[in-house]
C-alpha cells in the first residue's frame, strides 16, 4: 500500500509542479515586500513539509535504516528483548503512510497557496519618473517605455511622450505630487 501511495504522490506532485509552469509572476521582486516573504515562508514550509512527507512515506514502504532485533532474550540491564512481530512492523508503517500522507496533502496546499500568492498578490508600484523640460513644465508619472532618446509616461492626464533632448531635469520619485490648482 505504501509503494502504491509514493508512486501516487509523486504523480500528484509532478502535476503540480507542471500546474506552476502556467506563468504567473516569475520573480518575488515584482510582489509588495510583505507578501514577497509571505510567499518565500510559505515555500520554505512546502520543502520542510514535502521532505517529512517523503520520509514517511519512503520509510513505511522500504523500513528504516535501523536494526531489528531478531532474537529474544534477557538484556544486560536483565529485561526481556523480544523482536517485534511482523504485525507490530505493519502498524508502524502504517501509522508513518497516515503522518506521510496528511504531510503531502499538506505540502500541495502550501504550495497552492504559495502559487496563488504570486499571482494574486499586490504587485509593487513601480518607481515615478519627474521630467522637467526646457519650458519649465514638469511631468511626473509612470515610465511606460523608452526609445531612442523619448521616454513615454503615463500621467494623470494621460499618455505623454517627452524627448530627451529637451530635458532639463529627470528625477526617480516614489509618488507624483499633484499639481496645485490655481487660485481664482
Amino acid at each position: 500500500m505504501a509503494d502504491s501511495w509514493r508512486k501516487g504522490l509523486a504523480g500528484l506532485l509532478v502535476a503540480v509542479l507542471g500546474f506552476t509552469l502556467i506563468r504567473g509572476r516569475s520573480d518575488l521582486g515584482q510582489l509588495v515586500t510583505g507578501w514577497a516573504v509571505a510567499v518565500a515562508v510559505l515555500l520554505a514550509l512546502v520543502i520542510a513539509v514535502g521532505g517529512f512527507a517523503a520520509y514517511q512515506i519512503l520509510g513505511a514502504a522500504s523500513g528504516w535504516p535501523k536494526p531489528i532485533p531478531a532474537i529474544t532474550g534477557r538484556r544486560s540491564d536483565g529485561s526481556v528483548a523480544s523482536a517485534p512481530t511482523t504485525h507490530d512492523l505493519a502498524m508502524k508503517s502504517l501509522a508513518a503512510l497516515r503522518q506521510g500522507m496528511v504531510a503531502a496533502a499538506l505540502a500541495v496546499l502550501l504550495l497552492l497557496a504559495a502559487i496563488a500568492t504570486t499571482w494574486f498578490g499586490p504587485a509593487k508600484e513601480s518607481a515615478r519618473l519627474q521630467v522637467i523640460d526646457g519650458s519649465g513644465a514638469v511631468l511626473c508619472g509612470k515610465v511606460k517605455e523608452t526609445d531612442h532618446g523619448k521616454v513615454t509616461l503615463e500621467t494623470t492626464a494621460g499618455t505623454t511622450v517627452v524627448q530627451l533632448g529637451t530635458v532639463t531635469s529627470l528625477a526617480p520619485v516614489d509618488a507624483c505630487e499633484q499639481t496645485p490648482k490655481s487660485s481664482p
